[in-house]
């Protein structure tokens, strides 16, 4: 896979110019070695869609609503979409997974069990099954939304196109199928070109889907230390100590990776990035490299006021509480 290539051969190749220029000093030694990597970037690189392109997706976009408006109603369903739009949202995200028999739904985790009433690992259930599930059952609101289901990809983006909100596409796995299955979209559904964004952890998701569609509009989303903690307060992925420091020195490659040269590569238009890490300068050191920002998850009042008023980004949020 190339991405996955480059972001593991990328750094090396990177050093060996470097060894080679500090140990020959030879000039043409340290040409065709730069020349190389040129021709790498140039080989590898999808260009980015154009500004107008992204202005009228990302333009339209200050509020999102984090799997809909999760806290308010079930995370992942058409209630949760609706009751974002009808709280004031303008945008919608949500998580794309896939049944045993291949039918594209939204699902954030691997298994059905801490949102439905059921149990077992997404990939092991059809889509019939998955259908006989209450996606509402471990909800706080659970008997406002009894009965409410886990939807279809394609019935997500149809009520979203119909409420005029903007979405945001997270895909978790299965590049493959996932850049298959949005490019049809798209295809089928034009409108997903000036509403849509597909965002995901996995860069080679990313480049995936726009090596299958370029003009989709797309974001990388990263947190630090996301490969050797499971979260950002979590714990750590390994409890083998070399495991874990090989991890963590993976999290620093991939962390200069991605800011000095992937979101080139991959010609995304944003970065999806956690709360925790964001500053006035590190807004604009994506700013200079083009790319907007994108904030995840942003619950407090007073966090959301600063992001969007002060810093002026989109932020991603839970907590959509009625409009007075």
């Amino acid at each position: 896979m190339p991405v996955r290539l480059l972001v593991v051969l990328g750094p090396q190749v990177f050093g060996v110019f470097l060894v080679l220029l500090a140990i020959t000093r030879n000039l043409q030694t340290s040409v065709l070695a730069l020349a190389f990597l040129g021709a790498c970037v140039y080989h590898f690189r999808i260009a980015p869609v154009s500004e107008k392109a992204v202005e009228a997706v990302l333009g339209r976009s200050r509020v999102v609503g984090h799997r809909g408006a999760s806290r308010q109603a079930p995370e992942n369903t058409i209630a949760a979409i609706r009751t974002a739009k009808k709280n004031g949202a303008d945008s919608v995200e949500f998580d794309l997974e896939y049944t045993k028999d291949g039918v594209p739904i939204l699902l954030h985790d691997d298994t059905v069990d801490r949102t439905t009433d059921g149990t077992g690992n997404i990939k092991d259930l059809t889509f019939a099954e998955v259908q006989q599930l209450d996606a509402a059952a471990k909800h706080p609101e659970a008997s406002k939304f009894k009965g409410e289901r886990i939807p279809t990809l394609e019935e997500a983006v149809k009520e979203s196109l119909q409420l005029g909100m903007v979405m945001y596409i997270d895909v978790k796995r299965l590049p493959d199928n996932s850049a298959e299955t949005l490019h049809t979209l798209f295809q089928k559904y034009p409108g997903l070109y000036q509403s849509a964004v597909v965002v995901s952890f996995l860069p080679e998701v990313i480049y995936k889907i726009r090596s299958e569609d370029p003009a989709i509009v797309t974001a990388l989303t990263w947190r630090p230390r996301v490969i050797s903690y499971v979260s950002v307060d979590g714990e750590p992925r390994y409890t083998q100590t070399w495991k874990h420091v090989m991890h963590s020195v993976l999290d620093v490659v991939f962390e200069y990776v991605l800011h000095y040269w992937l979101w080139y590569i991959e010609g995304v238009s944003a970065v999806n990035i956690n709360n925790h890490c964001i500053s006035r300068e590190y807004v604009k050191f994506w700013a200079d490299r083009g790319c907007r920002m994108l904030v995840w998850t942003v619950n407090d009042q007073d966090e959301k006021d600063f992001f969007s008023n002060t810093l002026g980004v989109i932020y991603m949020t839970d907590d959509l509480p009625p409009q007075s």
